[in-house]
């Protein structure tokens, strides 16, 4: 008897360089599991899902193997778009995935199990580290995915003075601007929120424009992206000094372990067993009631061989989903999570779109390419309809992505003034409550002394009423 699980990672295609490493420490886990009797005394079979870096390919692998195959549970994925993209068929066939990323926060759907760290778990104490050993001057590089857009608001909300750049070119020629702006600025550092293929290229393009004693902290760059520069021939000390926060490739091992405890807690594979089974779990992180997981974190630095050096960590910090909005009143917490629901789901539209028009853009050069002039002058009214029509409805998401995200952080600062004005009424009634027991406490004290001496007179007088 066997249970099958489905790995998803990018096996080939952009991201299969980054996408390895977690595969790798999924099967890892997998064997050890297998070596001390299985889950349920049953053999774990992994069945390795090549995502091929598309959406598409993700999509119709995952629900071949749900609908043919009955796999019910997947571990894998890096970022939120694939995520989302997975969340309807899972639902519609009651899958479950294990999501072992950082991501923004702004979800909690019960197909999932977030393994991964909240911004307030990593990034933000992180971030809190280096502007006191550095100064408190970040800037911030962002792109327009989910995490970058959302992240980039989080940073700027706490410090209104960080400078920001989005990012929407690909390779080292992209950067060129970004980089006269970070010169030109002199920031304390540069907090890098891309994704792992575009912090090695901004690393590379950085490295190269020799911006000396300004270093960078990212959040989605792993040691092995840095073994593998070192590799091609970039010399270990021009890295030096640079930080990275976070170890997803541990999360994707432990997570593993995890649902094997809950598996074996709640006696069977049936998803919504192994997740109620799953709260309290731990194996290096532990799964809070939110589904979110809570674990020791901390930061590294890269040094002079290219390897890592931690240089400060922190305890286990809970989870705080959608921003904290959890821990409001629920008249307040349910439309603040809904707004927030909704704004995530326009931003991954903004970003399938980005991808749609970036494949709209290599097709249209690919028919250019192999066509005769003659049938480029009968191809080009098509392309030009196209592309128009493709601007026209990218520039309408736009400005609803950028209408919701102005109503989101109206209702996050009135409800943040709303917090820091019961915080002071609270505050006050403590300093009142704590004045007046201080009255009561000399009041006591003074009446204790009168019965002091009460008893001492009364001591005097006794011998002499007795004679």
């Amino acid at each position: 008897m066997t249970i099958t699980v489905g790995l998803l990672q990018a096996l080939s295609g952009r991201d299969a360089a980054v996408e390895v490493s977690l595969r790798d420490q999924s099967l890892r886990a997998i064997d050890e599991l297998n070596a001390t009797g299985g889950v349920l005394g049953q053999v774990v079979k992994a069945v390795e899902v090549d995502t091929e870096s598309s959406e598409r390919q993700l999509s119709r692998k995952v629900k071949w193997l749900l609908e043919r195959k009955q796999v019910q549970t997947f571990f894998g994925l890096r970022d939120s778009h694939h995520r989302k993209v997975l969340l309807p068929i899972l639902a519609a066939h009651g899958g479950q995935l294990w999501f072992p990323s950082h991501y923004e926060g702004l979800e909690e759907n019960p197909q999932v199990l977030y393994t991964g760290l909240c911004p307030n778990q990593v990034v933000l104490p992180a971030l809190s580290w280096l502007g006191q050993q550095r100064g408190d001057r970040p800037f911030v590089l962002y792109d327009d995915s989910i995490y970058g857009r959302v992240l980039y608001r989080l940073v700027r909300s706490q410090d209104s003075r960080c400078h920001g750049a989005l990012s929407t070119r690909q390779g080292l020629a992209g950067f060129a601007e970004i980089l006269v702006a970070i010169q030109q600025q002199r920031p304390s550092f540069v907090l890098c929120l891309l994704g792992p293929l575009a912090s090695q290229d901004f690393l590379l393009a950085f490295t190269a424009a020799e911006i000396l004693e300004i270093p960078i902290l990212f959040c989605h760059l792993s040691g092995c992206q840095v073994q593998d520069l070192v590799t091609s021939g970039v010399s270990p000390t021009s890295l030096t000094g640079h930080y990275l926060c976070g170890s997803i490739a541990a999360t994707a091992y432990d997570q593993v372990f995890l649902w094997q405890q809950a598996v074996t807690a709640a006696g069977s594979t049936i998803p919504e067993a192994v997740r109620r089974s799953a709260i309290g779990q731990c194996h290096g992180i532990t799964l809070m009631p939110n589904h979110h997981g809570m674990g020791d974190s901390g930061l590294w630095q890269v040094n002079g061989g290219g390897g890592l050096d931690l240089v400060t960590s922190w305890a286990a910090i809970a989870p705080l989903p959608w921003l904290g909005a959890e821990s409001f009143p629920p008249e307040q917490s349910r439309p603040i999570i809904e707004l927030l629901g909704e704004v995530t789901e326009t931003l991954s539209g903004s970003w399938q779109m980005e991808r749609e028009a970036h494949d709209l853009e290599t097709t249209i050069a690919n028919l250019l390419k192999g066509s005769q002039l003659e049938s480029r002058k009968q191809l080009a009214p098509e392309i030009t309809r196209a592309a128009m029509a493709k601007l026209l409805d990218a520039n309408q998401r736009l400005q609803q992505t950028q209408a919701e995200l102005i109503r989101t952080q109206t209702i996050l600062r009135e409800n943040n003034q709303l917090l820091e004005r019961r915080v002071r009424e609270r505050t006050q009634q403590l300093q009142s409550l704590i004045h007046r027991l201080k009255g009561e406490i000399v009041e006591r004290q003074a009446q204790e002394q009168r019965l002091r001496d009460s008893e001492a007179q009364f001591a005097a007088i006794a011998p002499m009423c007795q004679a």
